[in-house]
């Protein structure tokens, strides 16, 4: 049990009041063997009938320990009168505000979820959103001890109302759904930004989804494997949007590509493409892009980029060499390629990066692992 100073509850009023009760009135509020100053704030502006029950909330001047369900007396502070009792509905963190017009709502949801410790763990599990708990977090949610929590949410989980994620955390299942269709809408978003994507990195999602990276994990895990949506070197997709070139984007492409071929290691920067290929740089920029994560060419360097066989005829070369000779300088490669400094050395450095050659000084290596492979 934590103390609080807001404290949600029912009150039953006295039927016998002398005066209409305010919208924020000062009180004495007793429960258990504790007592406190503060205001009972109403839900509305418009005085509650004597005798009546009617949802409200405590903001006290000291902290109390209350519980779901525990009892209190209310009065009033100076002349000392009785206003009314009732049950404690919930602690809260934050001040009710009438301009939101759902305290009522919430606190009867409130209330009756508190009838047991199954409701009670759903309401918990439901209102944390897209927050995963712990166990601890629930225990504490809706005052129950964490073995019959563990208990609870294992049959939620098994009943399909809870979802269990990695590190024991939870969410509600209605929870995963809502964070699909956003993830789904998402994707659907950056379709049509980039239509000719083949790919989204999940970088790309989280900054459209609001969600606990191990929300957007599981959503995807579910998402894929029900099919809607699928995945792929460059990122994620769905499926019925995977791109398709337009018979004049597949001609621009097709022409690009065989440029690229046949200038091998000495293809042009990407600012001359435009003018070698005869198309704008706004028509050109989206079929080029789409060749690179096709992987029909290959980035090396800023300056460099190179067709997918240029780049495995590389590689051919290089370990070819290194097999005979066991290392090689970056001139002689230079000669090896026929080409220049300006495309030897990205090509040395994209083969460093990938693990199949290590640099020792001035020369390369193939690593040890990569040698005994090929």
């Amino acid at each position: 049990f934590t103390p609080a100073r807001l404290i949600n509850a029912k009150l039953l009023l006295m039927s016998n009041l002398e005066r209409p009760l305010k919208p924020r009135s000062g009180i004495r509020f007793h429960i258990g063997t504790a007592e406190a100053t503060g205001y009972l704030v109403l839900p509305d502006l418009k005085p509650p009938v004597p005798g009546s029950e009617v949802y409200v909330q405590f903001q006290l001047n000291e902290p109390v320990v209350a519980a779901p369900g525990d009892f209190f007396v209310v009065r009033t502070l100076s002349p000392i009168r009785i206003i009314g009792g009732g049950s404690v509905i919930s602690q809260e963190t934050t001040k009710m505000r009438r301009t939101r017009g759902d305290f009522v709502k919430t606190a009867g949801e409130h209330e009756k979820a508190y009838g047991d410790p199954v409701s009670a763990l759903t309401y918990a599990l439901n209102s944390a959103g897209a927050v995963p708990q712990q166990y601890s977090d629930l225990a504490k949610a809706a005052f129950l001890n964490v073995d019959s929590t563990r208990e609870h949410v294992h049959n939620l989980v098994a009943q399909g109302i809870a979802v269990a994620l990695t590190g024991e955390r939870f969410i509600h299942a209605s929870t995963l759904a809502r964070v699909s269709d956003d993830i789904v809408a998402a994707l659907g978003r950056l379709h049509d930004a980039s239509p000719l994507s083949i790919g989204f990195a999940k970088k790309d999602l989280l900054r459209e989804i609001k969600a606990d990276r191990l929300v957007v994990d599981k959503a995807v895990d579910t998402l894929m494997e029900s099919g809607k949506v699928a995945s792929n070197p460059s990122g994620f997709l769905i499926p019925s949007r995977a791109p398709r070139l337009s018979p004049g984007q597949a001609a621009l492409a097709a022409k690009v590509c065989e440029l690229y071929r046949l200038t091998a290691f000495a293809s042009p920067r990407s600012d001359e493409l435009s003018q070698k290929v005869g198309a704008p740089p706004s028509v050109l920029k989206p079929v080029f892009d789409f060749l690179l994560q096709a992987g029909e060419l290959v980035v090396l360097s800023d300056k460099v980029v190179l067709h997918k066989d240029c780049v495995a005829e590389s590689r051919r070369k290089l370990v070819e060499y290194l097999t005979e000779n066991g290392s090689i300088e970056s001139g002689v490669f230079k000669d090896v390629l026929g080409t220049t400094r300006k495309y030897s050395i990205p090509i040395l450095e994209y083969w460093d990066a990938r693990g199949l050659t290590r640099r020792v000084g001035n020369c390369r290596e193939l690593r040890e692992r990569q040698a005994n492979e090929t």
